[in-house]
């Protein structure tokens, strides 16, 4: 299963890029009415996709340490704590930060401009450890991460939510790094939703990864 969810951002935006453009005549040329002012949706999905994928990685890897206890003998090693953290969930992040420019850039509908692509995949790569580490401090074992990994899509619905929600109780979705990323693919980039967006993802990361470290180090014993 781990295996197809490295190629599956790609496949994703593919498959968006060929059909959603497909589906805009047909449904333009039949009804009149045209999905372009909602192209946006679709980018911001495929942004946030590689982050959530590389999460699952790396929570099931964690995961499948603390059940077979290997992770419990790094507890008494150098590589403790948070380097140990940091190992498993470095490199899927950079992978899923190098993967969600790579889409964004070359398979994007709507072309975002390299700042708001940079900002986003960045923001999203938080978002993505954030989920790992929600999955790690919650499950006792693998069975409930994949259960946990479904629910995982509550991060994403700030992505309808900055499209659709009308704008006095656009407030509720602030909480959600996904709808500062997809605000900004929608309105483009400031300051103060730049610090917004980047500020309530390193807030969900920084909290989840001391409760699964927490979690981590309770294995010593």
């Amino acid at each position: 299963m781990l295996a197809i969810l490295v190629p599956a951002p790609f496949l994703a935006a593919s498959a968006l890029r060929l059909l959603l453009p497909l589906a805009d005549g047909f449904i333009s040329s039949r009804w009149g009415f045209s999905l372009r002012p909602w192209l946006g949706l679709a980018d911001a999905l495929v942004i946030s996709l590689a982050p959530l994928m590389a999460a699952m990685i790396s929570a099931f890897l964690l995961l499948d340490e603390a059940d077979s206890g290997t992770s419990a003998y790094y507890q008494i090693t150098p590589a403790h704590g948070p380097i140990y953290l940091l190992a498993r969930l470095g490199l899927p992040m950079v992978w899923a930060f190098a993967a969600t420019v790579a889409v964004g850039s070359i398979l994007s509908l709507t072309r975002p401009a390299w700042p708001v692509l940079l900002a986003a995949a960045g923001q999203s790569t938080v978002q993505g450890a954030a989920i790992a580490m929600l999955i790690v401090a919650l499950a006792g074992n693998k069975v409930e991460g994949l259960a946990l990994s479904k629910l995982a899509g509550v991060f994403l619905l700030g992505i309808p939510w900055a499209w659709f929600a009308p704008l006095n109780y656009a407030w509720v979705g602030w909480m959600l790094p996904s709808y500062w990323l997809t605000n900004w693919l929608r309105v483009g980039l400031t300051g103060p939703t730049l610090l917004a967006g980047w500020g309530v993802a390193l807030a969900w990361a920084v909290i989840l990864a001391r409760i699964g470290l927490r979690r981590l180090e309770r294995q010593k014993t």
